[in-house]
Parts: structure tokens; C-alpha cells; sequence
């Protein structure tokens, strides 16, 4: 089922455009009155048509303020006219399908976060910032559980806790699909993936504790080689720079595990918000000149595990007419990260699937850009 604000939007210009009409055609003799008889000559009836027409102009300024005022006087009685008129079918086909799929779906979130309650609350010494990740995963979970029945297929496939994981994902024109994947990763492993984000996510107000909770990043490049590969990175500290490991060693975490021994899972799209907005149904790759994930992997000599899912795209559609014409215009005023229009959602089926680890030798991209 597909609910489109597009609708709405129709409906009401519609209903908007009828009124304007029917009060025009109204007030169309009062506006402009038939000329009345005369048995003057030609010259007399060209010449009064002129002067006629000359009046006209200079009285519209005044036409419009009277116009309003009548459209003001009288617009209620024409709404409250339609709406009796048009409310049987508001609703039936609308209100009533729409209240329903919202409690359906509610009851659906409701019983999933049930479902999770044990594991949301954990042990009775968890810290606060754990119970609101905790929670924060169980929403999410509940979320693409209930509307879109997600799945995770080949979590087997990525290391143990303790070893780094790179991902790459296609990013849709919503990231459900990372939400998702981080939640059920957290749920399942007990482990937070690190999301690389745009930066001006963290410019948005009301969105920084949220970042702060899920950890996300900017990402340089030698900040993802320290989080997939903190040995390396302290064993070329200590080559470089007389690093001595046991002065910064940082305590331990609540698995037992030093933070800054154990590799991290990070969470990577390369064609970001481009890739959102400008991709279209076949899910075309929008990636461009960025070459930074590759030179984390081969930094942090870590394979790439490449992730999909499907019906990202379907989940939420976008505008397509005149895209492609307005994409080096928007592109050239950056305005990609603000311009985005979300027309419609649909509740589809999606499923993320985790392919096999991919090793990019030092030869695939060039060290210069």
C-alpha cells in the first residue's frame, strides 16, 4: 500500500482551482458588464470601445481588492458546501484505510518491542548510554520487522568481535537499510557498528545525541585505518614516533576486550547522498571519483565485505521527471544534501544479503586523484 503526500497536494489544488472557478464565473457579469446598446455612429462605438478598455486597466487594482474581499466574504460557505459533500468519500476511501494500516502496523511495532523487552533492559548494572542504544536498536528492529520483514542474510560470513569489518553499502534514497543492519547487528552480536556519515548531519539540531550514541563519524581516512586496524596503526606509531602502547593503554571495555586493540565494524556508502537522490531504479552506483574506502582497505589491510538490499530504493520512491536536467545544477550549488524530494512510501519486503570478502590489491586505484 503506497500513501503519497503528492495526493493530498492534488486533491487540494483541485478543490482549491473548483473554487476559484466557480466564483469567477459568478462574479464574471460584475466584473465585466455587456456594453449596453447605441445607435451612435462607428467612429463613436470604436472610440467608446477604446476608452472603455483604457478604464478596464486602470480599474483592475481595484477589481482584485474586490474580488478578494468577495472570495473572503463568501469561501466559507463554498468549503462547507464541498466538504459536505466530498466527507463520505474522504471517509471512506481514505480516512478509514489509513487509520487502519496505522493500527495494524502499530500493533505489529508494539509486539516486536515486547518481544525485545528482556534483552532491552540486560543486566541491572547497565549504563545509561547502553539502555538508550539498546533501545534505540529494538525500535529500529521493531520497525523493519513490522514494515518491511527484514532480514539479514550471510552475518556469518563477517569475523568475530575482536577483528575489524569494512562494509560497503548501496545507499537508498533513505539509509532504512543501515538502521536496520546496525540494529539487528547490535541485537545479534552485541557489537555497535561505527556508521561514516556526511558531515552535515552533525550541523542538523536535535541529531546530536543521537550521533553521539551510535558513534558515527566523519571519517578521515587514517581515522577508519585506526578503527579497523588499531595494531597497525600503534605499530607504525612506535616505528615512527618512539609510540609506547603501555603509557596510552585506555581500560577495558565491557566485554573485556582494549578498544584499542580490537578492530571495529564500520559501515560505509561511497555514493552518499548523490547516490541517493540521483540514482534511479536499477540501482545504478553513483560513486564517481571517490576512491577513499579503497585506500582504507588497503591501509588497514582489511577486505571489503560488500552489502545489498533489496527493494531500497522501492521502500521510498523519488521525484524521477527532470532529474537527470537539474543534477550539474544542483550539483554545482551543493545543494544535493538539502534537495530531496520523498513523495511516497510503500511497505515492501527487504532483505539485506552480505557478500564475500573482496581483497583490492595496491595497484587498483591510482595514490593520486
Amino acid at each position: 500500500m503506497c500513501f503519497s503526500p503528492f495526493l493530498y497536494l492534488l486533491a487540494v489544488f483541485t478543490f482549491t482551482t473548483s473554487i476559484l472557478l466557480l466564483c469567477l464565473f459568478a462574479l464574471h457579469e460584475h466584473f465585466f458588464p455587456l456594453p449596453p446598446p447605441s445607435a451612435s455612429p462607428l467612429c463613436n462605438e470604436t472610440c467608446g470601445v477604446i476608452s472603455d478598455q483604457a478604464e478596464a486597466k486602470l480599474a483592475l487594482p481595484h477589481l482584485l481588492f474586490e474580488l478578494l474581499a468577495i472570495l473572503a466574504r463568501h469561501l466559507p460557505r463554498y468549503v462547507a458546501a464541498c466538504l459536505a459533500w466530498l466527507w463520505p468519500i474522504v471517509l471512506g476511501f481514505l480516512v478509514l484505510p489509513v487509520t487502519f494500516v496505522a493500527f495494524l502496523y502499530g500493533t505489529a511495532l508494539l509486539v516486536q518491542l515486547y518481544i525485545l523487552r528482556h534483552w532491552i533492559v540486560g543486566e541491572s548494572n547497565i549504563s545509561k548510554d547502553e539502555l538508550l542504544v539498546r533501545l534505540m536498536a529494538a525500535v529500529w528492529e521493531a520497525h523493519g520487522r513490522a514494515f518491511h520483514g527484514y532480514e539479514v542474510f550471510g552475518m556469518e560470513k563477517l569475523p568475530p568481535p575482536g577483528e575489524g569489518a569494512f562494509l560497503i553499502y548501496y545507499h537508498g534514497t533513505l539509509p532504512l537499510d543501515a538502521y536496520y543492519f546496525m540494529a539487528r547487528h547490535i541485537i545479534l552480536r552485541d557489537r555497535h557498528p561505527i556508521p561514516v556519515v556526511d558531515r552535515f548531519l552533525f550541523r542538523l539540531p536535535g541529531l546530536q545525541q543521537i550521533l553521539r550514541l551510535t558513534c558515527a563519524m566523519e571519517g578521515s581516512i587514517e581515522e577508519c585505518v585506526s578503527l579497523l586496524n588499531p595494531s597497525l596503526t600503534e605499530a607504525n606509531r612506535s616505528h615512527h614516533a618512539n609510540y609506547s602502547p603501555e603509557e596510552t593503554s585506555e581500560p577495558q571495555s565491557r566485554k573485556g576486550v582494549n578498544p584499542s586493540r580490537s578492530g571495529q565494524v564500520l559501515l560505509l556508502s561511497p555514493g552518499g547522498v548523490r547516490e541517493a537522490i540521483f540514482s534511479d531504479e536499477y540501482y545504478s552506483l553513483l560513486w564517481g571519483k571517490r576512491r577513499g574506502f579503497a585506500r582504507i582497505a588497503i591501509k588497514a589491510k582489511k577486505p571489503i565485505y560488500p552489502v545489498f538490499t533489496e527493494n531500497i530504493r522501492e521502500g521510498v520512491r523519488v521525484v524521477q521527471y527532470g532529474k537527470r536536467k537539474f543534477r550539474l545544477f544542483i550539483g554545482l550549488l551543493k545543494l544535493e544534501r538539502t534537495l530531496c524530494a520523498h513523495p511516497a512510501s510503500s511497505v515492501v519486503e527487504g532483505s539485506c544479503y552480505i557478500g564475500l570478502a573482496r581483497n583490492l590489491c595496491l595497484t587498483w586505484y591510482p595514490e593520486e586523484s
